[in-house]
């Protein structure tokens, strides 16, 4: 049987086209609908599933927090200088309890879940979109939601056979197994802050000690990295490692009873690390390592806060060494806010500072330091053509979190680019991290109480001859800064002998020794007992032939 198709009328076509297209468009939302529909099931079968602790939350907790959440051992002994090892697994932060165990974390789940929903934890204080860092410690959305179900559904453990291997840590340090290990060759005792016995300001807990710590090697070593291990970290402001190629500090050390001194002469070092609360050690590339000479002493700076009952504090520095010498040379350029002071009860108090770069540069770390009245931080670098670049901003300063933050990638910037910073400061009461009340004024200064504004942009030239002319022009600007500094200290505060002492030393770094000499009288004048100011007059005296 053939079967004959009958020809259409223009009509008809048109007709029968609408309707296929009818069809096809129904068929189309039919399969779409269905897809939706099995996507949800799938969905729905995911979100009806347990979280667990073995199989969701312990590879988020592992990640991102057990480098610092990891457990304690403060009775154990920290190591003598020796190249092997600690034994101890002390964690650097002092986090109070470990996420690598199930029972600790079931303890602590609802503190975890509330810390990560209000992004205190984990700790990172750069804004996203400003920069783009390397190790970020930033969780994402689901990995948040995931904490807060499994939480809500009361914490499960799950299988143990799903649990991932807990990270390890060698012998406690975060980067491994140091080269060598060093300690104070004598623990210090920070003794308690006692308000009744006539110290009733804050400030007054502020201790500053510098300790040295030969250094047992017999060739030329070339250090990639530094990490500080503090034994008593709630006792700690912060810390600075220096070289000493003179040995010229342990004629102090031994001027002083104790282990330690007081005063350093800043001239005779120079540092090559500094730790605070929160910053994380990186392994540097082998070709930006620092050299360290035979003969060498590392000098230890603690910044220490004295606190109700006395510390036995002896921290202990690993030094992680690269075969090969380094072949780029970073220098760090630092923008610093002078002649801070912050208004009691202002909430909006802003510094600015600016340095034009005299040669092209790759910028690879950027570090920001304030003290607690710190509010949020801009780092910004504007091009010779008027474009400009964000290179951080934190609008949360957290003084317990700083850290140095890397680059994913250099950041070029050509000769010409003017690198800003802007920090905002709160010192009202509204601020709960200020540390008086009622508010007070705060000026810039080294104590926990004073205030800092810095922005720390290390940088690597372009042309290896170009390393000197930057070191020279930043050289130049750096000591002009601290001498308008520190003559806005002694205008703010003329009778205060620490003020005319420090504008002094600033003005025998630019050779104006006239004027140090001044400056040095009037402040024995005003407190003929001030130990530093003596002693750099008596440098003076001997510059001149006295």
């Amino acid at each position: 049987m053939q079967f004959q198709v009958a020809p259409r009328s223009p009509t008809i076509q048109r007709m029968r086209s609408r309707e296929l297209n009818c069809a096809l468009a129904a068929f189309a939302i039919i399969a779409v609908v269905a897809g939706c529909s099995r996507t949800t099931t799938q969905a729905d079968k995911t979100a009806a599933r347990a979280v667990t602790f073995n199989g969701d939350i312990a590879p988020i907790l592992f990640d991102n927090c057990a480098s610092c959440h990891r457990p304690i051992d403060d009775a154990a002994p920290l190591p003598a200088a020796t190249s092997e090892p600690a034994a101890d697994p002390i964690c650097v932060a002092g986090a109070p309890f470990s996420v690598l165990d199930y029972d600790s974390v079931r303890r602590n789940a609802r503190a975890i879940a509330s810390a990560v929903q209000r992004r205190a934890m984990p700790p990172w204080l750069p804004e996203p979109g400003y920069g783009v860092f390397a190790g970020e410690r930033r969780l994402r959305d689901d990995q948040i939601a995931l904490i807060a179900k499994w939480v809500e559904s009361g914490a499960p453990e799950g299988n143990p056979a799903d649990a991932p291997k807990p990270p390890s840590f060698a012998g406690g340090w975060q980067l491994g197994t140091p080269d060598l290990v060093l300690t104070l060759p004598e623990a210090y005792e920070l003794q308690p802050f006692d308000s009744a016995q006539g110290r009733p300001q804050p400030g007054t807990r502020d201790v500053f000690r510098n300790f040295v710590i030969p250094v047992p090697i017999t060739t030329t070593r070339y250090v990639r990295a530094v990490e500080f291990r503090a034994d008593r970290p709630q006792a700690l402001h912060h810390a600075d490692v220096a070289i000493d190629l003179g040995r010229v500090s342990r004629a102090l050390d031994r001027a002083e009873p104790g282990p330690g001194f007081a005063v350093m002469d800043g001239a005779q070092v120079y540092n090559v690390y500094g730790w605070s609360p929160g910053k994380v050690p990186v392994m540097e590339p082998s070709d930006n390592a620092w050299t360290l000479e035979p003969g060498a002493d590392l000098i230890l700076l603690l910044h220490m806060i004295a606190g109700a009952q006395s510390e036995t504090v002896q921290p202990a520095i690993g030094l992680f060494f690269s075969d090969t010498p380094p072949t780029r040379t970073p220098i760090s350029v630092k923008l610093e806010a002078p002649g801070i002071a912050i208004p009691a009860g202002e909430a909006d108090y802003v510094v600015e500072d600016s340095y034009v770069l005299p040669v092209d540069v790759e910028a690879v770390s950027i570090y920001p330091h304030a003290h607690y009245l710190g509010k949020e931080m801009r780092g910004t670098a504007t091009l010779p053509d008027g474009s400009q670049k964000d290179l951080l901003s934190i609008r949360q300063w957290d003084f317990r979190w700083q850290d140095r933050y890397r680059y994913r990638s250099p950041v070029f910037l050509p000769q010409g680019t003017r690198l800003s910073m802007r920090f905002t400061y709160d010192n009202s009461a509204a601020n709960p991290n200020n540390r008086f009340d009622p508010p007070q004024r705060v000026r810039s200064g080294p104590r926990s109480t004073d205030e800092m504004g810095q922005l720390w942009i290390e940088v690597v030239p372009r042309r290896a001859g170009d390393a000197a002319l930057l070191n020279a022009d930043f050289v130049r600007r750096s000591l002009a800064a601290a001498i308008a500094s520190a003559e806005m200290d002694v205008r703010l505060d003329p009778h205060t002998a620490a003020a005319r002492n420090v504008l002094a030393t600033s003005y025998l770094s630019a050779g104006r020794v006239d004027e140090a000499r001044a400056q040095l009288e009037e402040a024995l004048r005003l407190d003929p007992r001030h130990a530093e100011a003596r002693s750099n007059l008596g440098v003076v005296l001997q510059a001149q032939g006295y």
